[in-house]
């Protein structure tokens, strides 16, 4: 299956990239809802001893 995404989608998704320290991320791409997609980018982190996944939404529904 084919995703496409927008140059301006690369651009936020770099720019949620560069607000952390982290290398390596999750990136994901939901296609189900027939309209547009959603893009998600998240990150294993440890925070207080605490072991979590960091989570932000990148493009959501709203830019549809």
């Amino acid at each position: 299956m084919k995703t496409y995404i927008l140059k301006q989608q690369v651009k936020d998704i770099l720019y949620v990239m560069e607000k952390t320290n982290d290398d390596v991320f999750e990136l994901h791409i939901d296609n189900s809802s027939g309209i547009g997609s959603t893009i998600t980018l998240s990150t294993d982190i440890i925070y207080n001893g605490l072991v979590g996944k960091f989570v932000v939404k990148v493009v959501g529904n709203e830019s549809w």
